[in-house]
């Protein structure tokens, strides 16, 4: 059974209109949690899952599009309180 990517907005942020891109990592720990990022490092390195950073102008946005029906079902039930607040958020 073949799943097409579903993608999660996991945080939003602004950021200055420099050529380079400043993440404030701590603060995403804090605001995603720490086990949650753990655990979508994890995915990651099975290739289940792959975390994206995207920029348009002063905003951005820390995603993260899944490669897996299973790991897809796994995060909403491990964290589906990030989840609903992010997409109430969009």
């Amino acid at each position: 059974m073949t799943m097409t990517t579903r993608t999660v907005v996991l945080s939003r942020w602004y950021t200055n209109p420099r050529p380079d891109l400043e993440v404030d990592w701590p603060l995403l720990h804090r605001e995603i949690g720490e086990d949650c990022v753990e655990w979508l490092n994890n995915k990651e390195q099975e290739g289940l899952v792959q975390l994206i950073i995207e920029r348009q102008h002063t905003r951005a946005r820390l995603s993260c599009e899944f490669f897996s029906e299973q790991a897809y079902t796994e995060y909403l039930l491990r964290y589906s309180a990030i989840w609903s607040q992010s997409r109430s958020e969009q």
